[in-house]
């Protein structure tokens, strides 16, 4: 990975408003990850995150931000590290599966490199779709300097470095990719409608009266990110809605 891309960060995410942002980028992203019967299976296994909605959008929200700040993902950065503590805890989980009756042949191999592209997926290609839907639409650039930057972070959450997603360079790759991905799972079962019942009764309270001008969706359409209407990086730092920091150890939800 070219250092003055890491250096520059993830420019595309930090281009956008981190309201907007977060608002678009975590829920869109693991809504979409617990679809998969298999990750939803394994997910409602630990026991505890039907329960922990808030805290798991503000952990996926902290890895995502510490992993797109300028510096990040150099070497012993926070966002290296945190990425590099995802890695462990995948591996964690599925050590911790297999040796607790996960049923390989039945549900294959838990969090399989299919599982890690589809989530890969919901972190660049469905955020920006939620974005597109407010008006916030990257240009041609921004997209190949997107992925340019997320097939680090694919490389360091343990996708073969060789594999498939290394031809994704842009939405419309990203998008044929994922349907391939998603035509090897089932449909969404009713341990995926167990973890995103929470977003759904959270959605329903976020946006209370007193903040609707807030909650609304910028004016402009298919416009991109510069032209949106969404503060720049400089103006309104992504730092402004993530408190940086390692990750806790208690993230590990494989525990018992």
């Amino acid at each position: 990975m070219d250092p003055d891309t890491v250096g520059c960060g993830e420019v595309a995410a930090l281009s956008v408003s981190p309201f907007w942002y977060v608002l678009c980028a975590i829920p869109s992203a693991l809504v979409h990850t617990y679809a998969s019967p298999a990750i939803a299976r394994l997910l409602t296994q630990t026991g505890r995150l039907t329960t922990m909605a808030p805290r798991r959008l503000a952990e996926t929200g902290m890895w995502a931000g510490q992993a797109t700040m300028p510096g990040g993902l150099l070497r012993g950065a926070p966002g290296y590290q945190a990425t590099a503590q995802v890695r462990l805890l995948h591996a964690r989980m599925r050590s911790s599966a297999l040796k607790h009756g996960w049923d390989a042949a039945e549900w294959g191999v838990p969090i399989s490199q299919v599982d890690v592209a589809r989530t890969w997926l919901d972190f660049t290609l469905t955020p920006s779709q939620a974005l597109a839907a407010l008006g916030i639409e990257l240009t041609q650039a921004e997209q190949n300097s997107l992925y340019q930057y997320w097939h680090y972070i694919a490389y360091l959450l343990g996708l073969e470095d060789n594999s498939f997603y290394r031809d994704v360079t842009d939405h419309d790759s990203a998008q044929k990719l994922r349907h391939l991905l998603d035509l090897t799972i089932g449909p969404p079962d009713e341990n995926s409608r167990t973890l995103t019942a929470p977003w759904s009764a959270r959605r329903r309270t976020s946006c209370p009266r007193r903040r609707n001008r807030l909650c609304r969706a910028p004016n402009s359409a298919n416009s991109s990110t510069a032209s949106s209407g969404a503060p720049s990086a400089t103006t309104a730092p992504i730092s402004s809605a993530f408190p940086f920091r390692p990750l806790p150890p208690s993230w590990d939800d494989s525990a018992g």
